[in-house]
C-alpha cells in the first residue's frame, strides 16, 4: 500500500511540475488516472492505447446554437448509473444545450499521429520520476491525447458559454475542461461516487477523483463531500450541493420492515479494498454469533464470489451481486466500510453501520455510523433496537449530510446557467 501512496506522490509532483503544459492544457493531469497501474501488463495496455486506439465524436443532438456543451465519454463503460447523469443533465438543459460523446476505437492513423508528437512528449514527461519504460508510456500517451485534442476537440468548445462533463478523473474529459478553462468558459463536473481523501492506508487511482479536480464547478451530492475537498485546499465556492444525479424510481426500494428477519446484509468494497473486506466478514461472523443473527454477502459487481467464499461460516445465508431492492428485501440493516452504496442505503431509510478498520476514510468517520471494532458495532445495533425512533431519525439526518437533492433540476440550472450566482 506504502508503494501506491508514493506512486500517488510521483503523480502529484508531476502535475505540479509543470513540464506537460501544451497551450494551456497541462497533460499530466490528463494522462495521472492511467499512470496508478505500474505493472507490466499496465505498461503494454498504455502503448497499445497511445498507439492504436483513436478518439471519436458523435453528436449527441440538442439545440444547434446552444451556448452549453453536455460532454460524455463513458458510454462504454456499460454504466448505467454514469448513463443516467448524462441523460439526465441533458433533459434538464434541453432547450439550451448541445450534447456530444466521445468513443474510442481502433486507428492506424493514430499510430502516425502519436509518434510525430512523442520527441516533444517525451521532454515534456521529465517532471515524472519514474522508471525509463513508465516514462516512455507516459510520453506516448501525453502525445496521443495531443492530437486528440488537435484533430478531435478542437472545434467543439466554438460558440459556446459553459461545458458540462461526467468526471475530471476521466482523461478526455479532463482534456476537454481544461481547453474550455484556457478558452475562458464556466466548466462544471459531476460528483459520481462518495468522494473521500485516501492517505498511506488506502491509496488507489480513485485519488484521483479529487486531485484530478479541474474544472470551474462541481455538482456536489452534499456537505460531506464539501468537506472533503475544502479539507484537500480546494475552495468552498467551487462546490455546489445539488444531490446526487440518480435515477431512484427507476428500483422500487422496499421499506425499512418493522418485523424482523433476523438477516443483516454485509456489502464488500472493490477488490481494491480486499483487507478491509475481509475484515467486514470476520465483523459479520463475530455480530452474527453474538446477537443470535444470520448474514450475507453482497459483493461488489466486478468481484468473484470465489475469492470470499471460502472465509465464511455456517452462519452466513447467501452471497452474490444482488441489486439494491433484492439485497434490502433480505435484511434488517447493512455492515459495511467505504462503498457510496452507503448513501443509498441511508436514502432508502435502512440502518447502515461501518467498521472502521483502521482503513476507513474520514468522510465514512462520522458519530453514530462508524465503529472501531465489532464490539462496538454489535453495541450499537442493540441500542438501536431500544430505541428505533431515535435510530431512525440519527439515520435520517446522516442520508440528508452525504445527499441534498431538494430541487434538483433548478439548482443544477443555476449553477450552469448562471453560474452559481
Amino acid at each position: 500500500m506504502m508503494s501506491s501512496f508514493s506512486n500517488y506522490k510521483k503523480i502529484q509532483e508531476f502535475k505540479q511540475s509543470g513540464t506537460a503544459i501544451f497551450e494551456g492544457v497541462n497533460y499530466a493531469y490528463v494522462i495521472s488516472p492511467r499512470l496508478y497501474d505500474v505493472s507490466f501488463a499496465g505498461l503494454i495496455k498504455k502503448i497499445i492505447f497511445s498507439l492504436f486506439i483513436g478518439t471519436r465524436i458523435e453528436d449527441g443532438g440538442g439545440v444547434p446554437e446552444g451556448r452549453v456543451l453536455i460532454f460524455y465519454s463513458c458510454r462504454n463503460k456499460s454504466r448505467a448509473d454514469y448513463d443516467y447523469i448524462a441523460n439526465r443533465l441533458r433533459e434538464i438543459l434541453r432547450d439550451c444545450s448541445v450534447f456530444v460523446e466521445s468513443g474510442e476505437c481502433f486507428s492506424l492513423m493514430q499510430v502516425w499521429r502519436t509518434l510525430v508528437k512523442l520527441p516533444s512528449s517525451f521532454s515534456a514527461v521529465k517532471g515524472y520520476r519514474a522508471g525509463i519504460w513508465q516514462r516512455i508510456a507516459a510520453a506516448l500517451l501525453v502525445a496521443k491525447y495531443r492530437t486528440t485534442a488537435r484533430y478531435a476537440f478542437a472545434s467543439l468548445l466554438q460558440d459556446r458559454d459553459c461545458l458540462v462533463t461526467f468526471c475530471d478523473a476521466q482523461a478526455p474529459e479532463n482534456l476537454l475542461t481544461q481547453m474550455a478553462n484556457a478558452a475562458g468558459l464556466l466548466s462544471v463536473t459531476n460528483q459520481h461516487g462518495q468522494y473521500r481523501l485516501l492517505d498511506e492506508r488506502n491509496m488507489s487511482a480513485d485519488a484521483e477523483a479529487y486531485a484530478n479536480f479541474v474544472s470551474r464547478r462541481m455538482l456536489c451530492w452534499g456537505e460531506a463531500t464539501q468537506n472533503e475537498f475544502t479539507s484537500y485546499g480546494i475552495s468552498p465556492g467551487r462546490l455546489v450541493v445539488t444531490g446526487w444525479i440518480k435515477n431512484w424510481d427507476c428500483v422500487e426500494l422496499p421499506s425499512a420492515a418493522a418485523d424482523p428477519k433476523g438477516v443483516f446484509g454485509v456489502m464488500l468494497n472493490a477488490d481494491s479494498g480486499k483487507e478491509s473486506n475481509v475484515a467486514l466478514i470476520d465483523a459479520a461472523k463475530f455480530v452474527a454469533g453474538n446477537l443470535g443473527l444470520r448474514y450475507l454477502v453482497r459483493l461488489h459487481p466486478w468481484s468473484d464470489p470465489k475469492e470470499y467464499q471460502k472465509l465464511l461460516d455456517d452462519l452466513y445465508d447467501d452471497i452474490g451481486h444482488f441489486d439494491l431492492a433484492t439485497y434490502l428485501s433480505k435484511v434488517d440493516f447493512s455492515l459495511a466500510h467505504m462503498t457510496g452504496a452507503v448513501i443509498e442505503i441511508l436514502h432508502a431509510g435502512f440502518p447502515v453501520y461501518l467498521l472502521d478498520d483502521g482503513r476507513l476514510a474520514r468522510a465514512f468517520q462520522i458519530e453514530g455510523l462508524s465503529y472501531l471494532n465489532p464490539h462496538a458495532v454489535a453495541a450499537a445495533i442493540v441500542e438501536d433496537r431500544s430505541a428505533p425512533t431515535h435510530a431512525r431519525h440519527r439515520f435520517q439526518k446522516l442520508a440528508r449530510w452525504y445527499n441534498d437533492d431538494r430541487d434538483q433540476a433548478s439548482r443544477i440550472r443555476q449553477v450552469i446557467l448562471c453560474g452559481g450566482e
